[in-house]
């Protein structure tokens, strides 16, 4: 069977922002609280958002990297989230946390960018394949801000949100959600995406055609990791099409 749809994955598939591009956030929003605030010690803001929230999203996802398939709005997160954290420096006006999050949401949006490599695939995968879909673990909200931001919505048939379909990767259902969608046979797909345990495992539960995975940084895999082996490895989006049209780029390959 020819491949006839590819999905993909958002956030740190196509969308770079991660790491230093967030703490760079956290440093803004900290720094803009500290203007006429000379009793708020922004570095230990700082390192109190941060722990705060590592610790939240370690718990959200909890032992087995299970994303609830129900969550809170992305925005109310957040303003919890620095609520916390600016009670634990000393400041427990509401006001304040409203301002915290009007900042780091208009500092995240102006750094919110695709992978260079981003657009071009997409414009080759449409050369090749049906139909494209995008599949994203997170609240509906922020998420969909992320992929209006950036201009996504354009190139895809399909936008499968978690916390709006209620079934998140890696369970199979929201690939068989967005398949159905596409009125396609999920032998006839494959997923892309950079998580072994979200993307890989997903794409690999819900026996689609192509379980690929996109590791940019090339890292090496734990043995348990190893469980979720991809049919296909990558280092760039740019190797997808090329992949696609080689002689394994077929479904039943």
């Amino acid at each position: 069977m020819r491949v006839k749809a590819v999905f993909l994955d958002l956030d740190g598939t196509l969308l770079d922002y991660e790491g230093a591009a967030w703490a760079d956030t956290v440093a803004d929003v900290c720094a803009a609280l500290g203007y006429g605030r000379p009793d708020l010690d922004t570095e230990a803001l700082c390192t109190s958002y941060t722990d705060i929230c590592y610790a939240f999203f370690a718990a959200l996802e909890g032992p087995a990297g299970q994303v609830p398939v129900r969550q809170p709005d992305g925005f109310g997160i957040w303003r919890e989230l620095w609520r916390q954290a600016l009670t634990k420096c000393g400041q427990s006006d509401a006001a304040v946390a409203d301002e915290a999050v009007r900042h780091y949401v208009a500092s995240r949006t102006a750094r919110y960018q695709l992978f260079a490599d981003g657009l071009p695939a997409i414009a080759d995968l449409r050369a090749r394949v049906d139909r494209l879909a995008l599949i994203t673990n997170g609240p509906a909200d922020t998420q969909q801000h992320k992929i209006d931001v950036v201009g996504l919505a354009r190139h895809f048939d399909a936008i499968v949100i978690s916390g709006a379909a209620g079934v998140a990767k890696p369970d199979p259902a929201i690939f068989e959600l967005a398949a159905a969608q596409l009125d396609l046979p999920l032998s006839a797909i494959w997923h892309v995406g950079d998580s072994l345990q979200a993307d890989v495992a997903g794409a690999l539960n819900a026996h689609l055609g192509g379980a690929v995975w996109l590791n940019r940084p090339g890292v090496r895999t734990t043995a348990a990791q190893d469980r979720a082996r991809p049919h296909f490895e990558i280092a760039s989006l740019a190797e997808l099409a090329p992949l696609l049209a080689s002689g394994v780029g077929r479904a039943d390959a």
